[in-house]
């Protein structure tokens, strides 16, 4: 899911920034 359209395109930035920390957390909540 890649998107170059401005925005979505710092939207994925930031996710591949905080892609693992986002992903942690929403796997485990517990975190």
């Amino acid at each position: 899911m890649k998107r170059a359209e401005g925005s979505d395109d710092v939207i994925l930035r930031f996710y591949e920034t905080k892609g693992r920390d986002t992903k942690m957390v929403i796997l485990s909540p517990k975190l």
